[in-house]
């Protein structure tokens, strides 16, 4: 991303962050779509980059976690068809109750091995004492083993509907 004049960079993400879709940010500063594509794939780099290294020794003490379900290309069904695409994704979502941080984020799919790679991450980001909210949702195992004993104590509120 070297560039001599920021203002053309900024002003397509500046668009996008306001709520506009990609085509509209295009016809708004008349940059070409492959561009601010480019754009936008660097501006998520860098935040999830940054994300990793500043989002660490948080001390919550309510943590909501909880997984969001999404297709990517076409929905499983289509994708048994023939069709071609990712079809099921989950994101899961670790959040301090009280200010909104997003703690952490995985994408994947909704099983153990995603449940155990996002509990590990989560751990690594938190001290202290804290309290998790989840649904209980028997394949979001979030496992609390992977919790440090001493770096963390953990209790577990299960919501039931």
């Amino acid at each position: 991303m070297k560039c001599e004049n920021y203002q053309p960079k900024n002003e397509p993400l500046s668009r996008l962050v306001e709520g506009n879709s990609i085509n509209a940010a295009v016809r708004m500063t008349g940059v070409c779509k492959v561009t601010v594509l480019r754009l936008l794939a660097d501006a998520g780099t860098f935040c999830a980059d940054y994300h990793d290294v500043f989002v660490r020794g948080v001390t919550p003490k309510p943590i909501q976690m909880d997984e969001i379900w999404g297709f990517c290309c076409c929905k499983d069904k289509a994708k048994q068809g023939g069709a071609v695409g990712h079809g099921s994704v989950w994101t899961w979502v670790a959040m301090d109750a009280d200010t909104k941080l997003v703690i952490s984020h995985h994408v994947g799919a909704r099983g153990t091995e995603a449940a155990v790679a996002f509990s590990k991450d989560v751990a690594g980001r938190i001290d202290g004492c804290c309290q998790l909210t989840t649904d209980g949702h028997p394949k979001g195992d979030f496992r609390l083993t992977h919790y440090p004993r001493s770096k963390s104590e953990v209790a577990l509120r299960t919501l039931v509907f």
